[in-house]
């Protein structure tokens, strides 16, 4: 039972993964332009997906889902990349479509060899090693990726360019993917494998899993504290009100009167 419900889990957070940054894509197309992202939030999320899913494919019992949900991040990672650099740079037509094409299909394939890379490194290397740089530095490179985004918000008391939609797969997707990890460990711990005077050591490997799941931990705690800051951001905005009493204050009041001195009539 516990492995269809751990299929279940990581089958949403792998789906959620895949739609995660499709309305950030969607809404930067449209517009043709990226304003809104910056450098900042989407390489460190790139480099932290490509390092996930290599340390994670090196695992003994490898999680599927989670490397998936990974490098689905990676990959629309690399696409927002292309629309960053090209939307600011070239303009529009049929050369910098072309362009872009060419781009996305390179960058998915060098993503594709770093992962490889990232995955032989950890293989060889030892435990520690893959937690330090497989689980923890993503997970810290993930946090980091969200400090430009708190800036935007609080520099320019906006929270235009920013698809909330982009929270709401990233929160459902992380959350499966955490599930996974667990319900793993709990089958594992149902089936008595870890049975005997083994409590201390349940413990132990219950810990080791959500170190392992620590990444997709780090993105639900920062989409907290993201909402906490734009709804913060939403609620200390100026009224429209307020707006244009300044703009009427700013008016000459002399041009509010004629060449004769008389006052202007407007019309309602």
């Amino acid at each position: 039972m516990a492995m269809w419900v751990e299929a279940l889990f990581g089958g949403v957070g792998a789906i959620c993964f895949a739609l995660m940054m499709v309305p950030q894509v969607v809404l930067n197309t449209k517009r043709r332009c990226t304003e809104g992202l910056s450098w900042g939030l989407v390489l460190p999320w790139h480099i932290a997906g490509v390092m996930f899913v290599g340390v994670t494919l090196a695992h003994e019992n490898p999680s599927w889902f989670a490397a998936l949900s990974m490098f689905s991040q990676v990959f629309f990672c690399g696409i927002c990349e292309v629309q960053m650099f090209f939307f600011r740079r070239v303009e529009k037509g049929w050369r910098r479509r072309t362009l872009m094409s060419a781009w996305y299909v390179a960058l998915t394939a060098m993503s594709c060899l770093a992962c490889a890379g990232c995955y032989y490194f950890f293989k060889a290397s030892s435990e520690e090693v893959d937690f330090i740089l497989g689980e923890l530095v993503p997970s810290v490179l993930i946090a980091l990726g969200f400090i430009p985004e708190f800036y935007e918000f609080i520099s320019s008391m906006s929270i235009e360019g920013y698809s909330f939609g982009v929270t709401f797969f990233d929160v459902v997707g992380s959350a499966g993917n955490a599930a996974t990890y667990l319900m793993r460990e709990l089958a594992i711990q149902g089936d008595g494998r870890l049975a005997g005077p083994g409590f201390p050591h349940q413990d132990e490997a219950l810990v080791n899993k959500l170190a392992e799941a620590a990444p997709f931990l780090t993105i639900i705690a920062m989409h907290i504290v993201l909402l906490m800051l734009a709804a913060w951001v939403v609620c200390n905005q100026p009224s429209s009100c307020s707006v244009e009493a300044e703009v009427d204050n700013s008016t000459d009041p002399s041009e509010d009167e004629n060449l004769d001195g008389s006052p202007v009539m407007c019309s309602i």
